[in-house]
């Protein structure tokens, strides 16, 4: 077994070796050997010094080593080594001890075009391509490791593109070199880079994503009625033959290979792993992976390149491991050169120093996935790689656990998804050695956050940079298949069943066939487990500090007209990471449509868009374009833009910071400053149906200095009422340094809001939507008040005066809004309150609510409908030992009542027995008491709490519906019903929603669809067209609810049922 040397070490010093020279002529001579010598195991030579080829010559330079390099002179390409005879840069070193060496140099490559040389040595028999970083200056980089004897040891390169320049190189067997300057010399020295992991991989092969305990299982897997067809799919990928990894000359989206190519090889691996697979094929797989190392090529500068080459280490790796009994030494010094070869050219380098931990690609696969699971396949032979990645992911990544434990994920929507998945990647990565709970126990956590923003429509709540709006038309259930496994690694670690209930969802509406990184479906999936139902989950969902936020849900139920109605309230108290929006303090409302929205898209650079766009950097990222408050200071400069100064100041918007500097690491996140303060968060007065979900947010330290103090406190309301199912109150209470600074309470929109007096309707109508909200402007005073809507053509992304917009591409609808609008005060106050009472409809419903104000002298207070809510005057917890309200008789026996701002303690209620509790962060008491006056009073008498039953909602049923041609899931008012293992619907509003025309005489009920079906439930018999037939099952009425088999009823539909017992999904197609 060999051992590769192991970087370990920056070192810097400022001597020359001294070596052997003598002239020779620039022509390549091959009668002419030049030797150039190690001594103690290294030599240092110029290029210049070398045997040059025609197609090279010597060129001076100031930065050169020596004032001198090489150049390749060549006019044009060259597509291969057998096409020169002769080298274009040679030598010969005769080594003085044998070991393990490496060769490093020092070159210069102008462009992507010109960054490619193929490069041959002793041991080797024909070239390879080597692929350097570009750019304008001098650069180390590490060619290859080698072991070789005492004696003459050649290397050979041939210029494959133009122009590059050759300054200098090091031949060394000394650990720890890692050159940066030009005179930089190996020392031997291990100073270390990052601190040596104390957990190293375990021994043995297979040991990356499984061990050989693990073999039966998996194999049993392949067999399970939930995995059969994957394993199929797998099957079939292992099978292809070799002309797929024969790859071509020609790049296309940045390499000249594709995911076809990688699932393949980790097929066939994965055939290995499970033992089926002789040496003989085992070899094939080692050999068509290797030529893709030899012939692969690829841009570094083609966005996001980055991760497509994770997925080549990452492959690599797999070989290595899976394959390993039929790996020579060779194979595996190839494998290893390889996997620094391409870490070196992707954002986090190689040594792996370069990017954020915490922010950017760094913070997704690079280090999580690809160079662990590298590190892990080959540590025997070179634990370099281990040694870096898993010294720098103990250093600066796995303070990741902090967030864990928040139940959320820092980047939101669609980026905290790809960083989550690759979070758990790591995590299975040591749970499968046996190290377990590497990232926390909390890791399973975070899916929640995910779980609980699914919308009914399928996408998710849009939170920060999402590039999710930005790839679909807003109208299909996006279960998205990049990504999803993220659930099931989450359910495996957890053993969670309902997270495990999401991910057979997930699986199932894609057959079964298909997913983004299989072999960890087959590995990681537990057929055995049960799966529960999301509805058996609390309907709201709180995160903890510093990513606080609360997502009141009135049900689970999917579907463009589901009556299921989302509130999410970000509270969140830091806000550096890379994706973040200037928008602390945000809410966003869905109900059969997004209604109140996140203003802004994200993706088409080409437009203005993009992370860095001029729509992201003064509009889409800011304040103005979120559900939030501003305040104009037409002195005030925004000139940063992540800690960046900006040659340009953005636009001023009035809002929040716009952005503190990014941090590297988790660790120097935590170390920020607080932008938000949480002072009071409240759920109840049942957990499983609140009533009430309230979260009361500082929000001082968000803006500059001209906010002396601003809270913010939203409370979500639960209606129970399937006309007007949610409410929401959002209480604004601001200072400013100067009263002619204009505060203004914003709402974002998709369509144009309709505004009559106090009031401020808007409506989704569109694509199957039929969603409305309407806005009760209850303070500033009717007197003292305007409502002024901004939007509409060449106004959509409307800041200070000018419109950055970033139009959607054809057929895509990212649902950026285009419309706001801006509640200020006519009369200039440094003091002002904001009250603003709001609840959703059906937007053909004519049902409504007058939300009532309340005001007492310690008091503003909200009623609607049976519900009555109180936000103190003060900006702190009122801390007076008693408080008297009255609550509003409004048609109601009983008014749940919650006061917030009140001080931790036991409250007595006047007239009543009930005495009350307040602890923790609640800040906040509830009760339920008929209409009247009440004096709530500090007491030491022993808690007598009110007992609140769950409240019954709209269920599910035993089982979902999916429309797969829609791609999405189908709404039924009354659930479904699964009797003696048969799936049974609702008739009417199942059968409805397909197109069919429901109608019940005489104790039956008719069908009308492509054709005519007349049930009558108990009985078998129906008539088809006229004519007699006979069902399978008898149609059933339970609670007056007529239910049917529906598979009985393809004909008449015109559909095709199927029930998926695993997932628990009937599919209609």
């Amino acid at each position: 077994m060999f051992k590769l040397p192991t970087i370990k070490t920056l070192i810097s010093a400022f001597m020359m070796l001294t070596i052997s020279t003598a002239s020779f002529g620039s022509a390549y001579a091959a009668s002419k050997t030049y030797n150039f010598s190690t001594s103690d195991s290294t030599v240092i030579f110029e290029a210049e010094d070398m045997v040059l080829g025609k197609d090279a010559s010597i060129i001076s330079g100031s930065t050169a080593s020596g004032g001198k390099s090489v150049k390749v002179t060549a006019t044009t390409k060259n597509d291969s080594a057998d096409n020169i005879k002769n080298p274009t840069l040679y030598a010969d070193i005769n080594v003085d001890k044998a070991g393990k060496y490496s060769l490093y140099a020092r070159v210069k490559c102008p462009g992507v075009n010109n960054n490619e040389v193929f490069y041959k040595h002793s041991n080797n028999t024909s070239y390879s391509t080597f692929t350097f970083n570009y750019g304008t200056n001098y650069t180390w980089v590490k060619i290859f490791d080698v072991t070789t004897v005492s004696g003459i040891f050649s290397i050979s390169f041939k210029y494959k593109e133009i122009n590059l320049e050759f300054d200098k190189f090091v031949f060394t067997s000394k650990e720890g070199f890692s050159p940066t300057g030009a005179y930089d010399v190996p020392t031997g020295e291990k100073k270390l880079i990052y601190n040596s992991p104390e957990i190293k991989p375990i021994e043995g092969h297979p040991r990356l994503f499984a061990t050989k305990d693990d073999i039966e299982k998996i194999k049993a897997n392949t067999q399970s009625e939930e995995l059969k067809t994957l394993y199929a799919t797998l099957r079939s990928y292992a099978d292809s033959k070799k002309s797929y990894y024969v790859l071509s000359d020609t790049i296309s989206s940045g390499c000249n290979f594709s995911g076809h190519v990688t699932n393949r090889l980790q097929a066939r691996a994965f055939m290995s792993l499970i033992g089926e697979a002789t040496s003989e094929y085992n070899r094939q797989t080692i050999d068509w992976m290797k030529s893709v190392y030899a012939t692969v090529k690829w841009d570094p500068s083609f966005q996001d390149i980055t991760r497509t080459m994770g997925e080549l280490i990452l492959t690599g790796a797999l070989v290595y491991d899976w394959c390993y009994d039929d790996m020579t030494s060779a194979d595996k010094e190839f494998f290893i050169a390889h996997f620094k070869k391409v870490s070196y050219t992707k954002e986090i380098g190689y040594p792996p120093t370069k990017t954020y931990a915490f922010a950017g690609h760094g913070g997704e696969r690079e280090l999580f996935c690809d160079l662990l699971s590298a590190g892990v396949a080959c540590y025997d032979e070179d634990p370099e790689i281990w040694e870096l990645a898993a010294g720098r992911f103990f250093d600066e990544y796995q303070s990741r656990i902090e967030f864990n434990k928040t139940g959320s994920h820092p980047v939101g929507s669609s980026y905290g998804q790809v960083r989550y998945m690759w979070e758990l990647c790591a995590a299975t990565i040591f749970d499968s050695m046996g190290y377990e709970n590497i990232m926390g126990e909390d890791i399973g956590k975070v899916v929640y956050r995910y779980i609980y923003h699914r919308l009914p429509n399928g996408l998710w709540i849009k939170d920060n940079d999402d590039y999710t709006y930005s790839s679909n038309s807003a109208t299909g259930f996006n279960y998205s298949m990049n990504y999803g496994n993220f659930y099931n690694l989450a359910a495996h670690l957890s053993r969670d069943e309902y997270v495990r209930g999401e991910w057979l969802k997930l699986f199932s509406i894609n057959s079964y066939s298909y997913i983004t990184h299989y072999m960890w479906t087959m590995i990681f999936s537990h057929p055995e487990d049960e799966i529960k139902s999301l509805e058996e989950l609390p309907l709201t969902y709180a995160s903890s500090y510093p990513l606080t936020g609360v997502t009141a849900r009135t049900g689970w139920q999917a579907g463009l007209d589901s009556d299921t109605s989302v509130i999410y309230m970000k509270a969140e108290e830091k806000n550096t990471t890379d994706t973040s929006f200037a928008d602390l303090g945000n809410f966003m409302i869905y109900y059969k449509g997004n209604l109140a929205i996140n203003g802004g898209s994200y993706s088409y650079a080409n437009t203005g868009g993009g992370w860095g766009g001029s729509h992201a950097r003064n509009y889409a990222k800011r304040t103005i374009s979120k559900n939030c408050m501003t305040v104009y200071d037409p002195n005030e400069v925004f000139n940063t833009f992540y800690g960046q100064k900006q040659n340009t100041p953005l636009a001023n918007d009035g809002g929040q910071f716009t952005f503190t500097p990014l941090v590297k690491t988790s660790d120097e996140y935590f170390q920020t400053p607080d932008l938000a303060r949480t002072d009071g968060l409240y759920v109840g007065p049942n957990e499983n149906t609140p009533v009430f979900s309230y979260v009361k947010t500082d929000l001082t330290n968000a803006y500059s200095d001209k906010i002396t103090k601003y809270s913010r406190s939203m409370v979500a309301i639960n209606f129970f009422d399937e006309d007007i199912p949610q409410g929401f109150i959002c209480f604004d209470n601001m200072e400013t340094k100067a009263a002619n600074l204009k505060k203004k309470w914003l709402l974002q929109s998709i369509n144009e809001p309709v505004v009559t007096g106090n009031e401020t309707v808007i409506k989704r109508t569109e694509k199957g939507y039929n969603g409305k909200l309407t806005v009760n402007t209850l303070l500033p005073a009717s007197d003292n008040y305007v409502i002024e809507k901004v939007g509409g053509e060449g106004y959509d992304s409307w800041v200070d005066g000018k419109n950055y917009p970033n139009p959607d591409p054809s057929g895509v609808d990212s649902e950026q809004g285009g419309w706001r609008i801006e509640l200020s005060t006519k009369t200039d106050a440094t003091h002002d309150v904001f009250l603003n009472a709001m609840y959703v409809s059906d937007a053909d419903s004519e049902v409504s609510i007058t939300p009532i104000y309340e005001e007492t002298d310690s008091f503003y207070g909200v009623t609607m409908k049976n519900n009555s809510v109180y936000f103190s005057k003060e900006y702190n917890t009122d801390k007076s030992d008693s408080f008297t309200i009255t609550v509003r008789d409004n048609g109601y026996e009983t008014v749940n009542v919650l006061v917030t701002d009140v001080a931790n303690g036991k409250w007595n209620v006047s007239g009543t027995n009930i005495v009350t509790e307040v602890s923790g962060n609640e800040n906040a008491l509830c009760v339920s008491i008929a209409p009247g006056t009440y004096t709530f009073s500090k007491t030491d008498l022993e808690v007598s709490e009110q007992t609140f039953e769950e409240v019954s909602r709209n269920e599910i049923g035993d089982f979902n519906i999916y429309n797969v041609k829609t791609k999405l899931f189908v709404y039924h008012e009354d659930e479904t019903k699964l009797i003696d293992g048969v799936p049974y619907v609702p008739v009417r509003c199942v059968f409805e929603r397909l197109g069919a025309t429901v109608t019940w005489a005489d104790g039956k009920v008719t069908i009308a669809s492509s054709k005519t079906a007349v049930i009558t439930p108990g009985s078998k018999t129906y008539t088809l067209n006229g004519k007699s037939s006979t069902l399978k099952y008898s149609p059933i009425n339970i609670d007056s609810v007529t239910y049917v088999y529906p598979k009985d009823f393809d004909e008449v539909l015109g559909v095709t049922f199927s029930y998926d017992s695993l997932a628990r999904i009937l599919k209609v197609s």
